[in-house]
């Protein structure tokens, strides 16, 4: 009898082992059947003012110093993020380089490290003795361990390639553009080469996509999976076209972005990326006013920005640091879970703005449809060709056009595309623009009438994008103009006076592959709190604010989509 207790208890006692740890690994790693929506983690990105050489040829020892005393900086926010309880934290592009200003692939050697092709076996360089002649690799690893965090920073690097591999360049080494994470331990959790890179960095730098391996920029961790990308590529379908088939839940994003306003600003459109996308998505942008360089932010896939910082008066980093969803791939399956929009369209206030449905009734009365360039699939260098002998002859038209006409439609340049536009005239109105299929509804009301001088238009476009790279866009835009001239409608500004009591904002006729994501600023290059300013729906085509919810002046808004496919 005896024994069979003794048995009893032991059975007992290791069936409550093995529940105790079933239940810490649920703690931690949270199952389908959990509130995914109560588990949050801690991130943090840095917006830098990076220490750069203007030094045309510098030596390896000169390059080194540069970086160290930028890494000097990373240390001490890495520590500041890590005290905050911070699990991740991202830098900008260039950010321990510096700017490469009269940079070639020779010229910039001293600041290359040669980086791994992978991430196994296992890659360590703060406990690896390989890695001793890798300083920058060696000091970001030990940091990592350090401090306890995630760490994701831009570094230029080089891997050396055999002749046999027919895209190896004739000096015998790629050099990339590349982010690389570590995790808390030191351990290299990714990597990932720039793809699309921009102007002149085509001299410094191979692109990523013909040698990297999507997978070697997705790692996990106990609250959520992750992926890199760099700066431009956030314009373009790869790598972002994978991070679904990753089921990515946040983004690293290193970035040295120019401001372009009105719909290219750093801010506006990492908000609407992260949207448009459902991933949350932690910005980490170079601090350079002089070269319209700014703005940083930490994003929720559903409620846009939880935390940003955009400055062009001063030469100061800023550290952010906010909680964000964990997994929000599992939240996106579950469209139960998934609102059209916090803010109802349309509901609140005692006059609710009448929403014009297209396609259901009368547009024609403000239809205005121009003569477009025909872009055909496989024939981009004569589409390419096109679009640029119409722009330029759109820019000599607007050049001898000046003041508005009342009510009348106009062609100007917004981030340099030709737009179609209207002026708005009356303190409640509504307009219908149309660029060849895709059709631009807007409704709108003032808190009271255009203030100090403000000109207000609504347009559309749709077409290949061709300054400072060629990308094909399809946009609807309501924004302030530079002033009464149509040639400034499009130009950049951030002054804005006028208060709108309400809008809605409808795009139709798009094509069904377009990636949409809504954006909107406010005077001062400030962004409206989503669910409470404004929201939008599921499909991102439309955009509202309702009932005086908006409280500062408009500087813009607008859905800016990307047809990829005819790039």
């Amino acid at each position: 009898m005896n024994t069979y207790f003794e048995i009893l208890k032991q059975f007992l006692l290791i069936l409550s082992v093995f529940i105790l740890i079933a239940k810490c690994n649920a703690d931690d790693f949270p199952n389908d059947d959990q509130d995914d929506g109560d588990c949050t983690y801690r991130g943090a990105v840095y917006e830098h003012f990076s220490l750069t050489s203007l030094i045309p040829a510098v030596t390896k020892s000169g390059a080194q110093r540069v970086m160290n005393i930028n890494l000097d900086t990373y240390e001490q926010q890495i520590k500041i993020a890590s005290s905050a309880g911070s699990q991740i934290i991202v830098f900008p592009e260039y950010g321990i380089t510096g700017f490469f200003p009269w940079g070639t692939r020779d010229s910039i050697v001293p600041f290359l490290e040669v980086v791994p092709n992978d991430t196994k076996p296992v890659v360590n360089p703060c406990i690896q003795r390989e890695y001793s002649d890798r300083p920058v690799q060696k000091r970001l690893s030990c940091l990592a361990k350090q401090y306890a965090i995630i760490i994701v920073a831009d570094l230029a690097t080089q891997q050396p390639c055999e002749k046999t591999d027919p895209h190896c360049p004739k000096d015998g080494r790629y050099q990339f553009n590349s982010a690389l994470a570590y995790g808390a331990d030191g351990a290299l959790l990714a990597i990932y080469h720039k793809a699309n890179l921009y102007s002149e960095e085509s001299n410094q730098f191979d692109s990523g996509s013909r040698t990297s391996n999507i997978g070697t920029s997705v790692f996990s961790t106990n609250f959520g999976t992750f992926s890199l990308f760099i700066c431009f590529d956030i314009l373009f379908d790869y790598p972002s076209k994978y991070f679904k088939r990753f089921q990515v839940d946040s983004v690293a994003f290193p970035t040295a972005w120019m401001n372009v306003l009105p719909l290219l600003s750093a801010i506006e459109y990492q908000q609407a990326w992260s949207l448009g996308m459902g991933m949350n998505l932690l910005a980490s942008n170079q601090h350079l006013p002089l070269e319209q360089m700014t703005g940083s932010g930490i994003y929720s896939w559903s409620e846009g920005a939880i935390s940003y910082h955009y400055d062009m008066d001063t030469y100061k980093g800023k550290l952010l640091v906010a909680d964000l969803p964990c997994f929000p791939s599992k939240i996106m399956n579950r469209s139960s879970n998934v609102k059209d929009g916090l803010l109802s369209e349309g509901q609140l206030g005692s006059k609710p703005i009448s929403v014009h449905r297209l396609g259901t009734g009368n547009i024609t009365e403000r239809l205005y449809k121009p003569s477009n360039v025909v872009f055909k699939e496989g024939n981009s260098s004569m589409a390419l060709k096109a679009a640029e002998e119409k722009s330029s002859k759109i820019k000599t038209l607007i050049n001898q056009t000046t003041d508005f006409k009342k009510n009348d439609f106009f062609t100007s340049l917004v981030n340099g595309d030709p737009f179609t536009l209207q002026l708005l005239i009356k303190s409640q109105d509504t307009a219908t623009v149309a660029y060849g299929d895709l059709i631009c509804a807007l409704n709108y009301s003032l808190t009271d009438t255009w203030q100090k001088g403000d000109w207000y238009a609504f347009g559309a476009f749709s077409g290949l994008h061709v300054e400072n790279g060629q990308y094909f866009v399809q946009a609807c835009v309501l924004l302030r103009c530079a002033s009464a001239q149509r040639s400034k409608c499009g130009a950049e500004t951030s002054e804005a006076y006028t208060h709108f009591k309400e809008f809605s904002l409808d795009m139709k006729g798009y094509s069904k592959d377009t990636f949409l994501t809504p954006e909107i600023l406010s005077e001062g290059d400030n962004l409206p709190k989503k669910g409470l300013a404004w929201d939008t729906n599921r499909s991102f085509d439309k955009l509202w604010s309702n009932a005086g919810s908006l409280k500062d002046p408009l500087l813009m808004a607008g859905i800016y989509g990307r047809l990829y496919e005819k790039d």
